[in-house]
Formats: structure tokens, C-alpha cells, sequence
């Protein structure tokens, strides 16, 4: 499970009651994303300090893993920051998130996550959808490297089965619907269609 806050910003990252709620509400594992802030994915000086801060009280917490990912302001990985993010955050999982789908250079980055340490990356393939970035993700998959890539943005029961014929193998996807009030509940329908699909595709 991915915690964020502020979902209509693409998420940031929640306060720590919500993070010590949450730990204590599940036994499945906890990722939290370390976003201070919307808009692009460059940071200053003070937000890379505030983002090392969540990730230590993330590990106070006993959070499982953590999501984050720092970029120039000409699209190529800001490797300095990145590492100083990723030893911080050691021996909790780390993914990479979508700041790889408006970076300028998507193969050279996925070679730098490798080199980084990183596990995981979350990517819609640099496409508004992961079904039409599904070419790029193919390709990440084939590349063989160690860092797993998990499909974001509009995965659905409906798509799931193309992006698994692609390779993937994980799945990320926000399961909410809004009310008359403009809340966001849980949509439990959509939740259990997806997993449906996953486990028909399982037991191929």
C-alpha cells in the first residue's frame, strides 16, 4: 500500500499521525511517498532537507518503504540529491516515481536507478496512461535490469490483462470514487474487478 496525501497534487507526503494511523490500521507493507510539494519534481536545498526528515521519521514509524524521486530542471536525475535520499532511507524499499515519466532521457535514468540502489520504479511509460506508454515499458522490462518496474496511471480490470502480456507484473493503482460532496471513498467494486483479473492472469 502507497500512502499519500493530497492526491489532487499527484500526492505529497502525509503528516505523521496519518502515517502512525495507517501503520497501526494494516500488516500488509507500508510505503510512504516523500513529496513536500507539488507542481514539478526539482527541489532546494530546505525541501531536500524536509524531505530527509519524512524519511527518518518514516523509519521511526516503522513505515516498510518509501517513494520519491528528484529531477534537474533540465529532466535529467539529480544524482546528488537522489543519494543522499537513498542512504537515508537504507534498508527501507525504495521506489522511483513518476518524475521518470517527464524526465528527458527514460533509458540513461532507469540504468542510473539501477546504480543507485533503487528497487523499484513506477512509470505509465511516459504516457498520460500506462496502456499507451506500454511500448517504453516493455522495453524497461526487457532491459533486464534489477530494478522491478510497476505500471501506473489508469490500470484497470480492463488493461490489466494487456499490460501483463507486456511483462508487467506490478500493478499500481488508486481505487477511489468520489460522493456529492467531492470525497474521496473507497471503490470497493473497482478494487476487487482489478484483483479478479490479476488472479485469472496468476493462474495461466
Amino acid at each position: 500500500m502507497e500512502l499519500c496525501a493530497r492526491l489532487d497534487l499527484d500526492g505529497l507526503t502525509p503528516n505523521s499521525d496519518l502515517i502512525k494511523q495507517t501503520r497501526q490500521s494494516i500488516d500488509i507493507d507500508l510505503h510512504v511517498i516523500i513529496r513536500p510539494r507539488g507542481a514539478d519534481f526539482t527541489i532546494s536545498e530546505e525541501e531536500l532537507d524536509v524531505m530527509l526528515q519524512s524519511i527518518q521519521e518514516c523509519k521511526t514509524l516503522g513505515v516498510d518503504g518509501v517513494v520519491f524521486g528528484v529531477l534537474k530542471t533540465n529532466g535529467t536525475l539529480d544524482v546528488k540529491s537522489m543519494n543522499l535520499l537513498v542512504k537515508a532511507a537504507k534498508p527501507m524499499s525504495i521506489t522511483f516515481h513518476r518524475a521518470f515519466d517527464v524526465c528527458s532521457n527514460p533509458l540513461i535514468l532507469f540504468q542510473q536507478l539501477e546504480t543507485l540502489g533503487i528497487q523499484r520504479l513506477l512509470t505509465s511509460g511516459q504516457a498520460e496512461k500506462a496502456i499507451k506508454g506500454v511500448s517504453l515499458i516493455q522495453q524497461l522490462i526487457s532491459s533486464k535490469q534489477k530494478v522491478s518496474v510497476m505500471a501506473g496511471s489508469g490500470v484497470s480490470a480492463e488493461n490489466i490483462p494487456t499490460l501483463w502480456n507486456a511483462g508487467v507484473r506490478q500493478f499500481h493503482f488508486t481505487s477511489h470514487i468520489q460522493n456529492k460532496q467531492g470525497l474521496n471513498l473507497f471503490d470497493r467494486e473497482k478494487t476487487i474487478a482489478a484483483k479478479t483479473a490479476l488472479e485469472a492472469l496468476c493462474d495461466i
